[in-house]
């Protein structure tokens, strides 16, 4: 297994002790799930510990992108039929679900302050929403 080299010449795969070392992170699926998945699942051959959590479901299409928000505990998460869900971290639901209209976004960014999410589209068109209207 080749690894990619982190700036200090070490491998992402390895620590000062050469332990295996993944952090625990988000996925999103074809299926319309959103699963956190626990980086113990690298360690064990339990069937059970490998799945993750599914934290958000009823997208009604494949998940497509993913932006945390940069200070608040707040996940966007686009799907393919055009929605966007913000997930809360903290209470754990879903907080806000919008809908933009013959477009799917491909990619989603916060400014550096939270205050705007960049979104751009599969049809080639970008939109800038305030925060609080998305």
């Amino acid at each position: 297994m080749r690894a990619t080299q982190q700036r200090d010449g070490r491998s992402w795969a390895e620590n000062a002790d050469d332990t295996f070392v993944v952090p625990n992170f988000i996925v999103g699926t074809l299926n319309a799930l959103v699963i956190h998945v626990n980086s113990d699942s690298f360690l064990t051959s339990d069937p059970d510990m490998m799945s993750g959590d599914i934290i958000v479901q009823g997208q009604q299409s494949a998940i497509l992108c993913m932006c945390p928000h940069p200070l608040d505990s707040l996940l966007v998460i686009s799907s393919q039929s055009g929605q966007l869900f913000r997930w809360d971290f903290e209470i754990q639901k879903v907080v806000t679900i919008s809908s933009v209209q013959d477009s799917s976004a491909t990619c989603l960014v916060y400014d550096t302050r939270g205050e705007n999410l960049g979104m751009s589209a599969n049809n080639a068109v970008m939109v800038i929403f305030r925060e609080l209207t998305c």
